[in-house]
């Protein structure tokens, strides 16, 4: 018959060079590839393995019927005996749930089965695992080395934590660990009372155990006095899917408004990605570097007028120009994951995620114009209620005075900024201009210096349809730039 993958004994010994490792866990954790061949397969496991192997079945027999299937019937999907799909070859067991089928055999070792010190046991271990990024091998085998250090107290979990938790010496799950301990400590402190409202908070939405953004301002546990006040809003602000659906916390992003606006713009750089799904919300209220901000939204209930208060006060005019407008709105709920990742104008620009394709970006000069009501942008650039506008690889075309221009998005000594366009979009060229010539003598453009003010970006767009309809005030065209009022470029 198959051997179930039997991973009770050390973790120590659970190393990938090991040939018994190598065969209980199978060729990529295919079942398939396991297959009894008899017991010499397991003769390095020392026969005191075996001895814990039996106490924990029996142990695991005795309360099947009285224990077990209430647990299971809580919500969880796994089975203690891992099942096989039809084809008889893959097991149902995740790593997670290989993690937590270790943590129960340790349990079970013991002769003395208690059904709430179990219970206790299980919620701290799923916390652990839930949170350990148990992706591969490697984390699976260092969550599991946590668990053996743990097992040793798994009937005491809680006095344990609370008294000597700071001695562990496993590494994994660091965050995670420190939170068990204030939570230990708050529990064997304050009571069932305490236990049943961290519980309850665990198994909300996305949490799934790591709630420490509930307790904490600068350290983790140094906050239980606000634990009621941001419990409470935990559950206005978010449901399974991440930021509450129908609310204005997602549709108008005021919940990643107040964030940025209560946040450290060093941390908005690069990495942070803008979003309401639970996937980047749960990274955030997990983090270390937005804790303060994180603890300024989870105390007092965020509303429009509380978010607009911190807005006033921004000075960085990059952060201000992120959160005091419609910019959010947009990138929360229509590009999700959108962070920056560069500048534009000398402003931040906001890639979409994945293979950049698009950019979000800010130009003061077109900005101005386009609300003004001077120029019209061409094609789907806009975003509404928003300073910030779409484009693709970093230009815009726009449209002037019945004319149509290009900001070109990446000037150098040759590509200026401005060029103007025939009706069809292709470049409007100067008469007999030679291949190799620079932009400035084969174009219609002009360079954008950093301090011109929008009246003269207008004059200048004014001289390049002058230039084109008459073609006779060269170089000088914005000294001497004739007044003609019927500029009809043709393609």
């Amino acid at each position: 018959q198959k051997e179930n993958k039997v991973y009770i004994y050390s973790a120590e010994k659970l190393e990938k060079e090991n040939s018994t490792f190598r065969y209980l866990y199978g060729k990529e954790s295919n079942d398939a590839n396991i297959e009894y061949v008899g017991w010499e397969k397991y003769g390095d496991i020392p026969l005191s393995y075996f001895n814990d192997l039996n106490t924990a079945l029996d142990n695991y027999i005795e309360n099947f019927q009285e224990f077990f299937p209430e647990w299971a019937n809580k919500g969880s999907q796994f089975q203690f005996i891992p099942e096989y799909k039809e084809d008889n070859a893959i097991t149902t067991l995740t790593q997670i749930e290989r993690v937590a089928f270790h943590a129960i055999s340790k349990y079970l070792q013991k002769a003395d089965f208690n059904a709430k010190s179990f219970m206790q046991w299980m919620r701290v271990v799923w916390n652990i695992v839930e949170n350990a990024n148990i992706n591969s091998i490697a984390t699976m085998i260092g969550a599991m080395r946590l668990i053996d250090e743990l097992g040793e107290h798994s009937h005491e979990i809680y006095k344990f934590l609370a008294s000597d938790g700071s001695e562990i010496k496993s590494e994994a799950v660091k965050e995670q660990v420190k939170e068990e301990i204030a939570k230990a400590k708050q529990i064997i402190n304050g009571g069932d009372e305490w236990e049943y409202k961290i519980i309850e908070a665990e198994k909300y939405a996305f949490f799934k155990g790591a709630i420490r953004f509930l307790f904490t301002k600068e350290t983790i546990g140094d906050d239980w006095d606000d634990f009621d006040m941001k419990w409470e809003n935990a559950q206005k602000y978010f449901d399974d899917n991440g930021v509450k659906d129908k609310t204005l916390y997602k549709t108008n992003a005021l919940l990643m408004k107040s964030l940025l606006a209560n946040g450290n713009w060093n941390n908005i750089w690069w990495h942070f990605e803008f979003s309401n799904d639970k996937v980047r919300w749960k990274r955030i209220l997990t983090s270390d570097n937005w804790k303060i901000a994180v603890d300024a939204i989870m105390s007092k209930e965020v509303t429009k007028e509380t978010t607009n208060s911190v807005v006033n006060t921004i000075e960085d005019p990059h952060i201000k120009s992120i959160v005091d407008d419609g910019l959010m709105d947009y990138v929360c709920n229509e590009n999700s994951g959108a962070r920056i990742r560069g500048t534009y104008h000398g402003y931040h620009a906001i890639w979409q995620s994945g293979y950049p394709k698009y950019q979000i970006v800010l130009n003061p000069i077109l900005s101005e114009l386009y609300h003004g009501g001077k120029i019209e942008y061409c094609g789907e650039y806009e975003i509404k209620n928003c300073r910030y506008y779409q484009c693709k690889d970093k230009n815009v075309n726009f449209k002037y005075n019945n004319h149509h221009f290009q900001w070109w998005g990446e000037p150098d000594e040759n590509a200026l900024d401005v060029y103007l366009l025939k009706e069809n979009e292709d470049y409007c060229m100067k008469n007999q201009a030679l291949d190799e010539a620079p932009d400035e003598d084969k174009y219609f453009c002009f360079r954008v210096t950093e301090d011109m003010s929008t009246n003269v970006f207008l004059k200048k767009l004014e001289c390049l349809i002058q230039q084109a309809c008459a073609e006779k005030a060269g170089k000088d065209c914005y000294n001497d730039c004739p007044k003609k009022e019927d500029n009809n470029l043709q393609s």
